[in-house]
């Protein structure tokens, strides 16, 4: 717990009445402050906050009342018992956001006999960001280019990172958000033909400035189809064969072969062979004879 005082100078230490001489500290309450130290990162509350409020008139309790105002960040109050609220002795629970609480004491038989200001900032975030992804919780299998969406939301949202897994390597995308932002989208397009096939798995963080932290991760797999051949590639162009050449050997193997006895139409039978004469020769006497 802290506790956090405030006194008033109002009068010396002794003020004489007088042959009296008296504490003027027994007409001056003394104001504390009772609340838990911060649990969250950078001063901040990340549970709720209840503050306490006491003041003192020398060893006694009573006779004072505690005016408080509470306002935004930076503003102040000059008279909180005029502009102020009456403290009613229990529980004050500071709400969400960033405030400026501001309280004094005064004793109840004489208003000029009042503590001094007191002054605190408290920053109370409870609750977690908020998110949700525009991707189908259903839709485990991923193909092509993708596109991994999503919408926060958050009082002071600072940042978030998307991390990407498999076996091999990983793959961490992280970017800083304006803290004074309650809405963000992010979206990162995945090409999955740049990976192989396989599982992977998909985390997803968010962080506010408290340090209150949400996240979700998925279980995927990557199922890319081999890529197929064009028709270009499937009808293939006729080839021409190379111009052979051909050796003497070959020309012998390729010249006409004898031609085969020709029957006569007339007679089925083969003709006598031709005759040849010589220049002496009568052929009609060899005919005669």
């Amino acid at each position: 717990m802290t506790r956090t005082q405030g006194t008033n100078a109002f009068f010396l230490d002794k003020v004489s009445f007088g042959d009296n001489t008296v504490k003027a500290g027994f007409w001056i309450p003394k104001l504390e402050l009772d609340f838990p130290r911060a649990d969250g990162k950078n001063n901040w509350h990340k549970t709720k906050t209840c503050l306490k409020l006491k003041a003192t008139i020398g060893d006694c309790e009573e006779g004072s009342d505690i005016f408080y105002a509470l306002r935004e960040e930076n503003e102040q109050v000059s008279d909180v018992i005029e502009n102020g609220e009456k403290y009613d002795g229990k529980c004050l629970e500071i709400p969400e956001g960033k405030w400026h609480l501001t309280t004094q004491a005064v004793n109840r038989q004489n208003s000029n006999w009042k503590s001094n200001l007191v002054e605190k900032d408290f920053s109370i975030d409870t609750e977690k960001p908020k998110f949700k992804n525009d991707f189908s919780e259903n839709d485990k299998n991923f193909h092509g280019k993708v596109t991994l969406g999503f919408e926060m939301a958050d009082n002071f949202l600072e940042r978030y990172h998307l991390t990407i897994k498999d076996k091999q390597k990983e793959t961490v995308f992280e970017k800083e958000i304006d803290s004074k932002e309650k809405e963000a989208d992010y979206a990162h397009h995945w090409d999955t033909t740049k990976n192989k096939n396989g599982d992977y798995e998909i985390t997803f963080e968010t962080f506010d400035e408290a340090g209150n932290q949400s996240d979700q991760n998925w279980k995927i797999r990557v199922e890319n189809e081999a890529k197929k051949p064009t028709a270009v590639e499937e009808k293939a162009e006729p080839t021409e064969e190379p111009m052979k050449i051909f050796t003497p050997s070959d020309l012998l193997q390729l010249a006409p072969t004898e031609p085969t006895e020709k029957l006569n139409p007339i007679t089925q039978q083969s003709d006598p062979p031709l005759e040849i004469f010589s220049a002496t020769e009568n052929p009609l006497e060899n005919i005669l004879q």
